[in-house]
């Protein structure tokens, strides 16, 4: 079975350092990963115990080293404290797919800084992965995140109805795509059209 061997660097965009997720940022996913408000829109549970967090980022690494996953840590540029997470997954080789999601410490909200991360995101999956296809999937309630896709230039595909089991309940979600003839539309070689 084919699978993707990941050659990452350190992205930088305007304002923001994509960078590998190690145990040595425990304590800020740990922040962000424990507050109900910032995963209410994840099929995560909050998490209680450090342990817990710990044990996530192992499952992050291992998912790296197959070429299944990656999932990064976003920063402000002069920082080193991780604001947010964005990630692949679901890799696909021989589909050239995968799937993107994304969260941000609630005092960086509305500040297009997640848009800029999607846009740094969407340049590695289409010009260092090659991959086809990239989708997503958004709760309807969550009126910012269906708004980052659309910045993004995903296209909203379909309605996905109780797909999945959150906070007790059944909830729909908006299914979102872009495919690498949607991004050659909107890129120039350096990538100055995709979101910066």
């Amino acid at each position: 079975m084919f699978r993707y061997t990941f050659n990452f660097q350190t992205q930088t965009t305007a304002r923001l350092k994509l960078q590998r997720i190690s145990l040595s940022h425990c304590y800020d996913l740990f922040e962000l990963y424990s507050n109900e408000e910032i995963i209410q829109f994840t099929d995560n549970e909050p998490h209680l115990r450090v342990a817990q967090t710990r044990r996530m980022i192992r499952n992050f690494e291992k998912g790296f080293q197959r070429g299944e996953q990656i999932f990064l840590g976003i920063s402000l540029l002069n920082s080193e404290k991780i604001i947010g997470v964005i990630g692949l997954s679901h890799l696909n080789v021989r589909h050239q797919f995968g799937v993107i999601h994304f969260l941000l410490a609630k005092p960086f909200w509305n500040q297009g800084l997640m848009t800029e991360a999607v846009g740094a995101m969407l340049r590695y999956a289409f010009f260092e992965l090659k991959l086809q296809r990239l989708e997503g999937q958004v709760y309807t309630g969550n009126v910012v995140g269906c708004r980052v896709m659309e910045k993004s230039h995903f296209q909203r595909e379909g309605l996905l109805r109780k797909n999945f089991f959150i906070q007790r309940k059944f909830e729909d979600s908006y299914l979102y795509g872009i495919i690498w003839t949607d991004v050659l539309s909107i890129s120039e070689p350096n990538g100055t059209k995709l979101p910066q």
